[in-house]
């Protein structure tokens, strides 16, 4: 199927409390027991003829996903249930090391530059994403000023900044070209109210424009699968990867 389509199908269609949904046909489980720093969407569908019990589920986030059958008469899902808590807890922290493996194989990790300007990436296990270490631009610490750049003023928290892939990616032939998102690592507010935000950062995409270009979009690009330069189209600086 198209990657569209993929992407509309894999969507709940209801909630059915704070942590479960339902789509067609999923049984969806949100849950943050898996990862320390994430939250993992789990798109499952049972099902069950006498004597007979089967269990699919996808982790599109991960890209992995399993089977259980069972036969002999159990009914409810408890062993289906049962066996898929224990297989995710023997092998979900697996898959999460070699995902970040991956990471820095790939060449995400490390240092770019041209002339006066750089920036510095890294892998980190408080947060997901990719860590800004450093910042120059053009002689600039820009990662001590990027918070004013982005229509931030949040005082008294942690600022840190981080990248996230957009998942919009333009190929052409051996050549990969990734946006990414400059997110603050804005923690969520502990105040007992309605509508108290519990994930500011995401709030700011986008918020501010330069020179007609978002702020916050940073170009990676790869060849043959290896990153080779990121770009900020706003200050109109390619890095390459040294």
């Amino acid at each position: 199927m198209p990657r569209a389509t993929i992407n509309a199908w894999l969507q709940p269609i209801t909630f059915t409390n704070i942590n479960h949904a339902v789509g067609f046909p999923w049984e969806i489980t949100r849950t943050s027991k898996l990862s320390p720093v994430r939250i993992v969407d789990i798109y499952s569908k049972g099902g069950y003829y006498p004597e007979y019990n089967s269990y699919f589920s996808l982790i599109p986030s991960s890209g992995i996903g399993f089977t259980i059958l069972s036969a002999g008469g159990l009914g409810g899902m408890e062993l289906e249930i049962g066996l898929a808590e224990a297989l995710l807890r023997t092998v979900f922290p697996a898959v999460e090391e070699a995902t970040r493996q991956e990471v820095v194989d790939a060449g995400y990790t490390g240092r770019f530059s041209a002339g006066n300007s750089s920036i510095e990436l890294a892998l980190d296990e408080r947060g997901n994403g990719l860590l800004i270490e450093a910042w120059q631009s053009r002689g600039i610490d820009f990662k001590g000023v990027a918070w004013q750049y982005l229509g931030i003023d949040f005082k008294g928290v942690n600022e840190s900044l981080r990248l996230y892939p957009s998942e919009f990616v333009k190929v052409d032939g051996d050549t990969e070209e990734e946006d990414w998102r400059l997110v603050p690592d804005i923690p969520g507010r502990r105040v007992e109210s309605v509508f108290t935000p519990r994930c500011g950062s995401w709030g700011s995409v986008g918020r501010l424009v330069y020179a007609g270009q978002q702020m916050d979009v940073l170009v990676v690009k790869k060849i043959r699968g290896k990153v080779v330069s990121i770009e900020s189209p706003a200050l109109r600086v390619v890095l390459e990867k040294e």
